[in-house]
């Protein structure tokens, strides 16, 4: 009988034992597949939070960059108001000089005027050559201007472009250092 106190209960921890080995395996897979569950569900929202920054970045290099050129086309535009007035101005003032200066020739050939008919033709056809060379030379300044500001926004625009892209850069270069 002694043995059966001592049988029994080795049996029923064989039987437990068995059990448990095949149970415990089970019970650690589950566990791991669990721990590794929430591994990869935290790198998800990092990844996505990530994403969502570098979203919002290239947001406000774009809205940057948008300020930079409304910026650059206004002072453009006021540049070419500028230029515009100040070319009217010298117009203005060059013909008025001109104005003065045929004026005075009037003046003296009309007191010449019975001995130099013949050059006051000559001086006329000289003023009319003058005033197509004017505007011959005044449509060259327009063009020149024009060309001028277009260059110039041209290369604003490749500025911006650069420094859009280096704030991209470094702004990658943040993230990745994250």
């Amino acid at each position: 009988m002694k043995k059966v106190y001592f049988i029994a209960p080795a049996i029923a921890l064989a039987i437990f034992t068995f059990f448990y080995m095949g149970f415990s395996k089970e019970y650690a897979a589950q566990e791991e597949a669990a721990i590794q569950a929430k591994k990869d569900e935290r790198r998800a929202e990092l990844m996505a939070e990530a994403e969502a920054r570098k979203q919002a970045i290239d947001a406000a290099l774009a809205l940057n960059a948008q300020r930079k050129a409304e910026r650059a086309e206004k002072e453009a535009a006021d540049l070419a108001k500028k230029e515009a007035r100040q070319a009217a101005v010298d117009e203005r003032d060059s013909a008025y000089r001109e104005r003065q200066k045929l004026t005075g020739q009037v003046e003296r050939l009309e007191a010449q005027l019975a001995e130099e008919n013949a050059e006051i033709v000559e001086i006329e056809a000289k003023v009319e050559r003058l005033d197509q060379e004017v505007t011959l030379l005044n449509q060259y300044v327009e063009e020149a201007n024009q060309n001028t500001r277009s260059l110039q926004l041209v290369l604003q625009r490749i500025q911006a472009a650069d420094a859009a892209r280096k704030a991209a850069e470094a702004a990658a270069a943040a993230a990745a250092k994250r």
